[in-house]
């Protein structure tokens, strides 16, 4: 199997009730153990950045299934490509909600997170995009701010 890693920014619809992200989540972490994909996903307030790894099919048919979630607008790919190695492997999926405020002090996460992303610069430099959430997760985990599933 060649491994595949899939980025995208989304707006959800606003209010989106506690009990139904969590519900999102556990549905995701089902089908993402099933189908072998691996990734995180960063919601700041209706903000989403999600990283998809495994077989190029089956994150391909995960983000069709996203992009027609009416739950996600304006989905935006950043960038698809193949990788030797999961860079968010140990979770079927991880979850981290944040602020806008908690993302201001990395430019480079803000504008992923942006509404308007250069997906020029993140689709031929994918490793900045995976390096910055990477980094802010690993900050996150060391301040316990992480809901882990």
């Amino acid at each position: 199997m060649t491994l595949h890693q899939l980025a995208y920014v989304s707006t959800t619809r606003s209010g989106l009730p506690a009990g139904e992200l969590r519900s999102i989540l556990e549905v995701s972490v089902h089908n993402n153990s099933r189908d072998g994909i691996t990734g995180i996903l960063l919601l700041a307030e209706c903000n989403v950045i999600q990283v998809l790894e495994g077989d190029r099919t089956a994150v391909e048919v995960a983000f069709e299934r996203i992009r027609h979630d009416p739950r996600h607008h304006h989905v935006i790919q950043l960038f698809s490509h193949p990788i030797a190695v999961r860079e968010f492997g140990d979770w079927a999926m991880r979850l981290q909600a944040v602020s806008m405020r908690d993302l201001a002090w990395d430019p480079v996460l803000l504008a992923l997170i942006d509404k308007h992303p250069d997906v020029a610069t993140f689709s031929r430099h994918p490793g900045m995009a995976t390096g910055v959430i990477r980094n802010f997760v690993d900050t996150m985990d060391r301040s316990n701010g992480l809901l882990r599933i």
